[in-house]
């Protein structure tokens, strides 16, 4: 029961998973990953001491308002909420690749929450540097009642489709910060799309044709 009770304890050491998992991630994807820890003052209460929550709030609050991570954090989740796909199969021309793609938003919002998405890449003049170039996130609020969901065109050219393809946000975030995907190659990105297959049925998938039932 001892030996047990030891693992079960290890287990719950959610500082040693998060090195753990953290160790094992690549140099890019470290940057996306985060784990605010909040230093408590003092000895640690027991899980069914009801008396330190206020106390444990308290704390809690003027760390976040310190904390630069924090900030890091947001950043990543902002980022996050866009993702980009392209439009069609970029053209060689001569020694490039024009590719022509968008941004979207992930957010399944309804039209208060596009209004609310809207007002705030429009008042922070938020931009996405599209290979180190800036465009707007948005020129102006579209005036429709029911505003449409977010997406950007882009426009970019690559010497090879091994080249990645980087998108950062800024304005809405603190700092420069990837959208949701990316770096990724343009072949890799291709290949996620499925933009090489037959196309067919919704997946790009061909579909060989049922043949007809025999009759009885």
């Amino acid at each position: 029961m001892s030996r047990l009770f030891k693992t079960f304890m290890k287990s719950l050491d959610g500082e040693r998973v998060w090195r753990e998992i953290f160790n094992s991630l690549t140099d890019r994807e470290k940057c996306r990953y985060h784990r605010l820890n909040l230093p408590i003052k003092g000895k640690e209460p027991m899980l069914d001491d009801t008396m330190a929550i206020s106390t444990l709030k308290t704390q809690s609050g003027d760390w976040i308002k310190a904390n630069q991570r924090l900030f890091l954090t947001l950043d990543s989740i902002y980022a996050s909420m866009f993702y980009f796909e392209f439009d069609e199969m970029p053209t060689n021309i001569g020694d490039t690749y024009t590719c022509v793609g968008y941004i979207y938003s992930r957010l399944n919002t309804t039209s208060q929450g596009r209004q609310h998405l809207y007002e705030k890449l429009e008042s922070t003049s938020s931009y996405f540097l599209v290979l180190g170039e800036p465009t707007r996130c948005i020129d102006n609020i579209p005036s429709h009642s029911s505003l449409p969901p977010f997406k950007r065109k882009v426009k970019f050219t690559l010497e090879t489709l091994e080249d990645d393809v980087g998108i950062t946000l800024l304005g809405l975030t603190s700092s420069p910060t990837t959208i949701s995907g990316l770096p990724q190659s343009a072949n890799e990105l291709i290949r996620m799309q499925q933009l090489h297959s037959i196309f067919g049925r919704a997946d790009c998938s061909k579909r060989e044709k049922l043949l007809p039932p025999l009759p009885v």
